[in-house]
């Protein structure tokens, strides 16, 4: 509410609570610039890692622009941010292109964009669980067909099968 009142009429800011007013979203509406403070924090997520957006305090983890530098050093960071900044796409891009274990913790009705998993599937199953369990399925008839032809026999081919499973 505050920061919609904040965004039609920047005088509304003499009615903020005290406890508000240092809130860097607000300060930011209000200045009509970002923060050095912000300014620092994205510089330092940069130049030394986004893993230390999880020592910050909570509400920078809803900080967008903060955000977006963290993950874009240290995708895996995403897994600290708040749920909607896991749901937006070039953040979710961002993460993926530093670290596609990322994909874990982005929101799930992104996890099945087309441009999200073309990144993603470099280094981690996409498989979803249905797909899991028809393929195991296939397999075990599979490998029962096999183990039931190799039955009769020596069983020196069946070792030979056992390597293929």
């Amino acid at each position: 509410i505050v920061l919609a009142a904040l965004k039609s009429d920047v005088k509304a800011y003499h009615h903020v609570a005290d406890h508000l007013k240092y809130d860097p979203e607000i300060l930011e509406l209000y200045k009509g610039e970002i923060s050095f403070e912000k300014q620092i924090l994205i510089a330092r997520m940069k130049n030394k890692g986004g893993h230390n957006l999880k020592l910050c305090e909570d509400y920078w983890r809803d900080d967008r622009d903060v955000v977006l530098a963290a993950v874009s050093n240290y995708g895996s960071v995403l897994e600290t941010v708040s749920p909607f900044l896991k749901a937006d796409k070039e953040i979710v891009l961002a993460a993926l292109k530093s670290d596609v274990k990322a994909y874990h913790h982005i929101a799930d009705h992104l996890k099945d964009d087309p441009e999200i998993l073309e990144l993603a599937k470099g280094g981690i199953s996409l498989v979803t669980e249905k797909q899991k369990n028809i393929e195991n399925q296939t397999w075990s008839k599979e490998k029962r067909r096999l183990v039931d032809k190799f039955r009769v026999g020596d069983g020196h081919e069946i070792r030979n099968c056992e390597d293929c499973w």
